[in-house]
């Protein structure tokens, strides 16, 4: 076992190809694809996709993370379903490049992968991905002002 160079989540240490744009180890990488496997081949897990990517993409230094801030801000701050964020994010996403940058969090991440992976079921996997993506969006507080303001402009 290592602790993940993105998260810090300790996963397995083993060969696997991780994502090349994040900051992940590939235990880590691993463990969110078997994530992205439930949510792609079960319906019943599919409403968690787009917190689980977000969630995951922050914690793993994304490129652009305005973006993944955006829809989690549309999400906790104002109750934005899914239907009503993509619209916004297709938005946000043609002016990526004009986006400010976010220094990401210094402090450790208190909720990972690893606690979605725990759910045993669709119910419990939804809840672990609300408590996470949750988690992320409370960890970047200090870049909260920024994004709730461009987030007002889109």
């Amino acid at each position: 076992m290592i602790n993940c160079i993105g998260c810090g989540a300790e996963v397995p240490d083993i060969e696997y190809p991780a994502h090349a744009d994040m900051r992940t180890s590939p235990g880590c990488w691993s463990l969110f694809s078997e994530l992205l496997d439930r949510e792609f081949s079960s319906p019943e897990y599919w409403p968690a996709h787009q917190l689980t990517v977000n969630a995951y993409a922050l914690q793993h230094s994304a490129s652009n993370p305005a973006l993944h801030l955006i829809a989690l801000c549309l999400r906790f701050d104002l109750g934005f379903s899914d239907d009503r964020i993509l619209p916004v994010m297709r938005r946000a996403s043609k002016a990526k490049e004009s986006l400010p940058s976010v220094e990401a969090p210094s402090a450790p991440n208190t909720v990972t992968v690893l606690d979605v992976c725990k759910a045993t079921d669709a119910k419990e996997h939804i809840a672990a991905v609300e408590r996470w993506a949750k988690s992320v969006w409370d960890s970047w507080s200090e870049s909260h002002g920024t994004i709730r303001a461009l987030t007002a402009r889109l």
